[in-house]
């Protein structure tokens, strides 16, 4: 079943070491469902959950081509890299 994990916290300067945290308990989880037997190591990851720093590839894996092709056909002028999230 998928799990959320919420965090948050006030102080700016505790934005890398928060992100790191995060980055340790995803690890942890992620080791510990492989353990049990599950087949998740390399599962892609939701893009409004995952960490800023995401590769595309852990999000899209190995559609990444595909998608930036149509990106580039139905959005020559990159209109849509206006919008934030993950960027093709």
């Amino acid at each position: 079943m998928p799990t959320n994990v919420d965090f948050s916290w006030v102080l700016p300067s505790a934005d890398e070491t928060m992100k790191d945290v995060m980055k340790q308990i995803e690890a942890n989880i992620t080791a510990q469902a492989v353990a049990q037997g599950q087949d998740v190591a390399n599962a892609a990851k939701y893009g409004n959950e995952a960490l800023g720093d995401t590769s595309i590839e852990a999000i899209y894996g190995s559609n990444v081509e595909r998608l930036r092709s149509i990106h580039e056909e139905v959005d020559p002028d990159n209109v849509m890299g206006l919008a934030g999230g993950f960027k093709f």
